[in-house]
């Protein structure tokens, strides 16, 4: 079984490290005025939530924060191409694509549950360069990019591997809701299979669990379904730090995209990929 070799690519394909860095620097704009906006929503404690056509919950915090966000770049850069959760694509020809998921996570936000986040991300050629994973009430912030280094609230952050070749009592591996893996029995099967991997497991609804794997606090992490505005700013983010995001049973492309994915410490994604069987 040969698993996919996703490494650290610090020439992000000629791009220069001042234009990386500005561009980065415009991210976090976006999520400060989001932010911004998110809380002053949040504390008025009514968020006009809807159900989408597929059943999924959407509320006025969701599509006032992406607006603001599709404004800023439209604003900055006009010519670069925007994918998002609530509104149709932009420029979806452009090399620059923009990746933005205003509130990850929107059944926790309209249940008072903090852990929801915002995704901003940026691809360059479909290669993930930077990422963004913006939790507003827990005041966290996982920031960077290829060749620009990762951050957690401005402090650089590293991330260490297993020191073993198995991991410990002590590692804790998490997942994502059944609802989100299906309701069929391969659907079933694969949550299942996930947590009869190691006895300390975790479940998540939301990004929360995406910001944990950046951080290292946990050691794998299988999520399914996810599309490009999920795993753009993970990707930007676990690469970068030298862990690994390995995507698999991908369907579609750019915005119509679906994909699952194990991400998390290198050597731990490893194990999980062959435990699998994928």
């Amino acid at each position: 079984m040969t698993l996919p070799n996703i490494s650290n690519n610090n020439s992000v394909l000629g791009l220069s490290s001042l234009d990386l860095n500005e561009m980065h620097d415009f991210a976090l704009k976006i999520a400060e005025a989001c932010k911004d906006l998110i809380l002053k929503l949040w504390a008025g404690g009514s968020f006009g939530e809807t159900l989408k056509a597929d059943k999924t919950p959407v509320s006025e915090v969701d599509l006032q924060a992406e607006a603001l966000a599709r404004k800023m770049i439209q604003e900055r850069y006009p010519s670069h191409g925007i994918m998002g959760e609530e509104y149709e694509s932009i420029n979806p020809d452009s090399d620059f694509q923009w990746t933005l998921d205003p509130i990850d996570g929107t059944q926790n936000l309209i249940n008072l549950i903090p852990t929801f986040g915002t995704l901003i991300g940026l691809r360059f050629k479909d290669t993930a360069i930077i990422g963004i994973i913006d939790h507003p009430v827990l005041n966290t912030r996982i920031s960077g990019g290829i060749g620009l280094g990762v951050f957690h609230n401005n402090s650089k952050i590293t991330l260490a591997d297993l020191k073993n070749d198995s991991l410990s009592s002590n590692d804790i591996i998490a997942t994502n809701s059944p609802a989100v893996f299906g309701d069929t029995l391969d659907d079933k099967e694969l949550f299942n299979k996930v947590l009869s991997f190691h006895p300390h497991s975790r479940i998540y609804y939301d990004c929360y669990d995406q910001t944990l794997a950046v951080l290292g606090r946990l050691a794998v992490v299988v999520e399914p379904n996810l599309k490009i505005w999920d795993i753009t700013p993970l990707e930007a983010l676990i690469n970068e730090l030298g862990g690994k995001c390995v995507r698999f049973n991908e369907r579609g492309n750019c915005s119509n995209m679906l994909v699952n994915a194990v991400f998390g410490k290198a050597k731990a994604v490893d194990l999980m990929y062959e435990h699998l069987g994928l």
